[in-house]
């Protein structure tokens, strides 16, 4: 090299991650101060972030794992990409929104999707094995057991021996609110 000494031996470690960034103006009818949306890999390899900086602006990164999710770098195929990842729905799908969570946190991610559910007028279906967190804070709860359906408020759950029932044979006792107990 020019300072004489040999070049260091290079490693290639391909993480097949690609990204794409732009710089938008920033729109004021935004409540929010960032937004990060990611699929659930290997289903959604694809994820974005909207973070505000200097001058009133926006710069928004998109990426996705594997080349054929790499996002494109032209207008209309950044475009196309983000809007795949935000869409407008009236039904939100969420897998375990507040798996590896504390708790403060589960609580703050179960309220905020309940204000989008009542102001926003969506329904939103997640699942969790939080059943504390689900009957404290949802409107109403879907129990999948032996096969069968049920639905209702948490009140009707337990009202009707529902919650016992699903649970029966698991050491989990429920009191009058809904709290639940372990046996010990």
């Amino acid at each position: 090299t020019a300072l004489g000494h040999a070049a260091p031996t290079e490693t290639v470690v391909d993480a097949k991650i690609g990204y794409s960034t732009r710089i938008y103006q920033r729109a004021a009818d935004r409540p929010w101060k960032a937004l990060y949306a990611m699929g659930r890999a290997p289903a959604q390899p694809r994820s974005g972030v909207i973070y505000p900086i200097e001058g009133g602006r926006w710069i928004v990164t998109l990426a996705g794992y594997g080349p054929e999710n790499h996002p494109p770098t032209d207008d209309a195929g950044f475009t196309a990409f983000a809007r795949a990842l935000a869409q407008d729905t009236p039904l939100i799908l969420l897998d375990e929104p507040t798996a590896f969570l504390d708790l403060p946190n589960r609580a703050a991610i179960v309220r905020m999707l309940r204000q989008v559910a009542h102001e926003e007028g969506k329904c939103v279906l997640f699942s969790t094995h939080d059943l504390q967190l689900a009957i404290d804070l949802s409107d109403r709860l879907l129990l999948i057991s032996d096969g069968a359906l049920w639905t209702g408020t948490h009140a009707e759950a337990l009202n009707t021996g529902t919650l016992e029932r699903t649970f029966a044979g698991s050491g989990i006792r429920f009191d009058s609110g809904g709290t639940h107990r372990f046996e010990r």
